[in-house]
């Protein structure tokens, strides 16, 4: 069987009907306040005058607005009590909907584009497929037509496909663009099959509408996921499919306390392993949370997300405490961050040896005035990670508990420095003779590179950012630049990143991380043109001297 011909090229609602569909949803983004000028004859005046001609996409309404001061391509216009103009948000007069502000040239030139990505589920051949739509909707104007056109039109994203045999697969028409993790992701138009399957789209909300029967006689017939999807429209029907699979009892759970399932789900973030605090080993669902009959019952009652939430944290609190055999009472202290510490470190050395009340106490003991519980616990398995890769951990409670955590990490940190000190100072020493020349000084500002690691720890002390971490990027080539004011050469201004393969700049951050200022901006500019690109073009044309020499040597 030819799975890719199962999947369709398109939704089964039509665009109309999808448009429809959303926008009663509030899913399409916000709708458009378009206006043109136009010149309208005043009754007093008997003069043509300067007019808004407004239209709002939400209602089709239209009125005639007065223009205040005609200046520039997009002119304000009276609205209300006030005056609004292109790129404003206001609220439509007649249907109080709000809206956007755009006027007829923003429009044709760039169409308001709105995305959003619903889901549908059909069956075929035995086949149950889960189709990520991407559903565009623009906002543009024809060159000559007053009015503004709405278009909504989909394309395919992604599919995923249960075959009957229960085995998954995922389809793709997206690619990523260029290298970052961060890039868009742009439709290649055509399906085709990942070889590794993996769940790309999480957090689901909108799943349009699908026949009744449309899991039977599927590998999904009795998960009760039509319960799931009437009662928790917002659950993730992906994630709670895979999860049935693995562990079929979570139907009763469906079944009888769907909203409460549909929260835990959103909070494990699309993995299935952060629902082990169900104990799947029962079939009942009250023993399955480890609640009481009665208690159940309220808890399933509950519709307010709020206190659903705050259930949902309670019984997994009091499931790591019965996992590691200590009263529940005990669940109160650990709290949200205790239980997510718990779970993600349970195999950590403190907590086996010690127990989980030891160590958790000891993390809220250290929790300093300015920062949250789970900073604390950061810090301790940074702490304990150190001390392993130190070999300085002995086992015992004063080692893993010390009494000031701060003091002694920073112990730790600087012996494992001590010990890379002398590979990296040699590295720093060769990177900072060769980008020395790129040193310089304009307008009341000058720049020069980090010369060694304590550089850079003072800089990040000083300025608040994680400067004090590059040192082995600096030598490998994206170099740390301090720029200083000249008056004040010894205190930190601004830190610049630079890639000296490239003279591209990485970045150029404040005290805090704030974006450069307008005169820190010109001399990076003037810097890169009066010196970077020079000194980058020289070594191009050193190098393109010497690569003859060098073949030759190597032939010979």
């Amino acid at each position: 069987m030819d799975l890719l011909k199962l999947l369709p090229d398109h939704p089964k609602m039509s665009d109309k009907q999808l448009d429809r569909w959303l926008t009663e949803r509030g899913a399409l983004g916000r709708e458009v306040l378009a206006y043109c000028t136009v010149r309208l004859k005043n009754p007093l005046t008997e003069e043509k005058e300067p007019f808004a001609a407004c239209t709002c996409t939400a209602c089709w309404a239209q009125w005639y607005a007065p223009i205040v001061g005609n200046v520039g391509s997009y002119p304000r216009f009276v609205h209300g009590h006030t005056d609004c103009g292109n790129g404003q948000t206001t609220l439509c007069p007649e249907c109080g909907a709000e809206v956007d502000v755009a006027h007829a040239k923003r429009l044709r030139r760039w169409p308001k584009v709105s995305k959003t990505y619903p889901w549908e589920i059909v069956k075929r051949r035995g086949c149950i497929l889960f189709i990520c739509w991407t559903v565009f909707r623009e906002i543009d104007m024809v060159a000559g037509d007053p009015k503004p056109r709405r278009i909504v039109y989909a394309e395919k994203r992604n599919a995923y496909m249960l075959d009957p045999a229960g085995k998954w697969h995922r389809f793709t028409a997206m690619e990523r663009a260029g290298w970052s993790a961060c890039s868009p992701m742009v439709c290649t138009g055509e399906w085709y099959e990942m070889k590794r399957f993996s769940l790309a789209d999480g957090g689901h909300r909108l799943t349009l509408p699908h026949p009744a029967d449309v899991y039977s006689g599927t590998a999904l017939e009795n998960a009760k996921m039509d319960r799931l999807e009437a009662v928790a429209p917002a659950s993730d029907p992906i994630f709670y499919a895979k999860m049935y699979q693995r562990h079929p009892q979570a139907e009763n759970l469906a079944m009888q306390c769907p909203g409460l399932l549909a929260h835990a789900m959103s909070e494990a973030g699309g993995k299935i392993t952060q629902m082990d605090w169900i104990d799947w080993k029962k079939a009942k669902p009250h023993e399955m949370l480890r609640m009481e009959k009665p208690d159940f019952r309220a808890v399933s009652a509950l519709t307010d997300v709020q206190k659903i939430g705050q259930e949902v944290e309670r019984i997994r609190a009091e499931a790591a405490c019965a996992r590691w055999g200590i009263p529940k009472t005990y669940g109160r202290r650990l709290g949200a961050a205790g239980v997510e510490f718990v779970e993600q470190n349970g195999q950590a050395e403190p907590l086996v040896s010690f127990g989980i009340v030891t160590t958790w106490n000891y993390i809220l003991r250290q929790q300093g005035d300015e920062e949250s519980v789970k900073d604390a616990a950061r810090l301790c398995k940074d702490y304990w990670r150190d001390l392993s890769a130190n070999g300085m951990n002995d086992g015992t409670r004063a080692t893993l508990f010390p009494r000031d955590l701060r003091t002694a990490h920073t112990r730790v940190v600087a012996a494992i420095r001590y010990k890379t000190d002398q590979k990296l100072k040699k590295k720093f020493d060769a990177m900072t003779r060769q980008i020395e020349p790129l040193a310089w000084q304009y307008n009341g500002l000058c720049i020069r590179p980090a010369r060694g690691e304590e550089d850079l720890i003072l800089e990040g002390k000083a300025l608040g950012h994680c400067v004090g971490g590059y040192g082995r990027t600096h030598c490998a080539g994206n170099c740390i630049f301090f720029v200083r004011r000249q008056d004040t050469p010894n205190t930190p201004y601004y830190t610049l990143q630079l890639d000296t393969k490239t003279g591209r700049v990485l970045q150029n951050r404040g005290k805090g991380n704030c974006n450069r200022t307008e005169e820190v901006a010109a001399f990076e500019k003037a810097w890169l043109e009066e010196v970077v690109d020079p000194w980058i073009k020289k070594r191009a044309e050193k190098n393109a001297r010497n690569t003859p020499a060098e073949t030759k040597t190597n032939a010979a």
